[in-house]
């Protein structure tokens, strides 16, 4: 599979669909984390980084996710408000978002949940990305059954 990198949609119009891999954003404040997740996530995901939810306010000018990982503590700006900002925004609505978090507790899951998360997870581990890949597909299947347009879109239509 071909893995791209950087936001040169002109170039993505000219592949095949079959070529361009998934988009995760994740949003994580803390480096080591980063760095777990976008080495577990680059198997099957072209992840975009961002360390606070202004940073990825800025990344979502520039790339559309077809999926969200989000830290439920980042600095300013928690995950849970932002989760709560991008599922009152119609262009970010239906993106699924995973809540992260080091302290899953069971109140931290339901308030990710009512924020709009599709499920939480565990902040890096060996399972993430079997977690997050089911998640988002299971998402994605749902929502395709329920005649709700296509969830996973890729990039490259979303830029003509």
């Amino acid at each position: 599979m071909l893995r791209l990198r950087g936001d040169n949609a002109a170039a993505r119009t000219f592949l095949s669909e079959e070529n361009i891999m998934p988009i995760a954003l994740l949003v994580e404040d803390h480096p080591m984390n980063r760095k777990l997740f976008r080495d577990i996530l680059a198997f099957e995901f072209e992840v975009v980084e961002a360390e606070s939810a202004e940073v990825a306010r800025d990344r979502l000018q520039s790339c559309t996710p077809d999926l969200i990982l989000m830290d439920l503590q980042l600095p300013g700006m928690d995950g849970l408000t932002y989760t709560r900002e991008l599922k009152a925004d119609v262009k970010t609505a239906d993106i699924p978002v995973v809540a992260v978090s080091a302290h899953a507790m069971t109140q931290d899951i339901e308030a990710a949940r009512a924020a709009g998360c599709v499920t939480t997870l565990p902040s890096p581990s060996p399972t993430t990305l079997s977690s997050c890949w089911n998640a988002w597909s299971s998402w994605r299947h749902r929502n395709q059954e329920s005649g709700i347009k296509e969830a996973f879109t890729f990039r490259a239509k979303r830029s003509t």
